[in-house]
């Protein structure tokens, strides 16, 4: 046992029938000295005994067959040649059940170099996986970093080229916010529109076709049926600002150019889906090819005056690759993760789909009484998912002039 010498007596109390030594003050104990600073090869009292501390447990070596086949019921899986058992945390994967379970019975790394956020943030190790480690490999079937990566190819390769002057946070994959001289006008230029990617840019072949499926109807993305229509939006980032908060929180550190306006021409949503409408219908479900899953309630879909379409055209150009080329879901008013990009499914539901970016806990709208600190006792399903936003405003220069008038210019935006 490790106590802090300010440990109160009474937890020294409870602990006295596990103790090694008799009850005595701490400042009274002297630790020999041992290579391994935290194991000490023995425990000397103020009254000279000397006492050895409980053996080390064996560590468990696990062939890669056990790995892949465990009990029932169980999920492995290995990261740097430990072994852990994540059956517990299934559930509460931000990225969501079935992506995790693409790592069942192997090694993570090849999928943590396509969502390299979580070797990013160094908690992901330490605090969320290292508790759930059962052993390690064997010997015999220990590879190394590189060994395991050597015949991955870059999933980011095909990424476009990214120009105008945004600034870059994270790279793979590619999160930048418009910078601030780009706010200053109303309409954003495409090359300085945010962009928020959860993994690599999908490709999208010149003259193959898109399929695109609506309520079971499918068409080519460039070929999409129906009046089209247009609709200057702003689109901001449920996670906007979140670099200014006092307290840090986890995900991307966003100062506030994760807003962008653009003005997007497409088909309404609403007439693809007229005469689909069934009694029970409440959600549509829009599937990208990223593997983004949201859902927009039914009533926002079908208001004449909702502007939700399938957009093709991004101010007055080809929607470019980086906001969804060849075809993207815009929902005016509501947080940037609801335009879905990319599309390639949409469907009518009695239920929202559950996804983590329906869901999970970085799209949940939580009372300001729960805290980093807090959340993981709270029931997430009693509170909404992110859709409309509040009012977001920023002032971006206040300066004097000569004249003696301060002078500020800044922007406001509600959805």
């Amino acid at each position: 046992y490790r106590l802090s010498p300010k440990a109160p007596v009474s937890m020294l109390r409870r602990l006295q029938p596990a103790l090694l030594v008799p009850l005595i003050p701490l400042s009274a104990l002297v630790f020999s000295s041992s290579s391994d600073a935290t194991t000490p090869s023995s425990i000397a009292s103020c009254d000279g005994r000397v006492v050895s501390p409980p053996p080390k447990m064996k560590t468990r070596l696990f062939t890669l067959e056990e790995v892949s086949n465990p009990p029932s019921r169980k999920s492995y899986v290995i990261y740097d040649n430990g072994v852990y058992d994540i059956t517990q945390f299934l559930a509460s994967h931000p990225g969501g059940r079935d992506k995790i379970m693409l790592a069942k019975g192997n090694r993570v790394e090849p999928y943590w170099n396509l969502y390299p956020q979580h070797l990013k943030n160094k908690y992901v190790v330490r605090d969320v996986l290292a508790p759930m480690k059962i052993g390690e490999l064997r010997k015999e079937d220990r590879l190394t970093n590189a060994e395991v990566l050597a015949n991955e190819p870059n999933p980011y390769a095909t990424d476009p080229v990214r120009h105008g002057d945004l600034r870059i946070i994270n790279h793979t994959p590619c999160n930048a916010e418009t910078n601030r001289d780009a706010l200053s006008t109303y309409i954003t230029p495409n090359d300085d529109f945010y962009v928020r990617n959860h993994g690599p840019v999908p490709v999208c072949v010149e003259g193959e076709p898109w399929h695109v499926s609506v309520a079971g109807d499918a068409f080519d993305a460039r070929d999409i049926p129906g009046p089209k229509e247009s609709v200057t939006v702003t689109i901001q980032c449920g996670g906007n600002r979140r670099g200014h908060f006092r307290k840090k929180a986890n995900g991307t550190q966003w100062g506030y150019g994760a807003i962008s306006t653009a003005t997007f021409e497409g088909v309404p949503l609403r007439t693809l889906l007229e005469g689909k409408v069934k009694p029970g219908h409440k959600w549509v479900t829009v599937e990208g090819d990223d593997g983004t899953k949201c859902s927009v309630p039914l009533h926002k879909v079908m208001d004449p005056y909702g502007g939700v379409m399938l957009a093709t055209a991004m101010n007055g150009e080809r929607l470019p690759r980086d906001h969804g080329y060849p075809v993207r879901l815009v929902v005016p008013g509501y947080v940037g993760v609801r335009q879905v990009k990319w599309v390639r499914k949409v469907t009518l539901e009695e239920k929202e789909v559950d996804s983590m970016w329906q869901t999970g806990l970085a799209y949940k709208i939580l009372p300001t009484a729960v805290g980093p600190d807090k959340v993981k006792d709270v029931d997430l399903g009693k509170y909404p998912g992110m859709m409309e936003l509040p009012v977001q405003s920023v002032v971006r220069r206040a300066a004097v002039g000569k004249d003696g008038v301060l002078r500020c210019e800044g922007f406001a935006w509600s959805g």
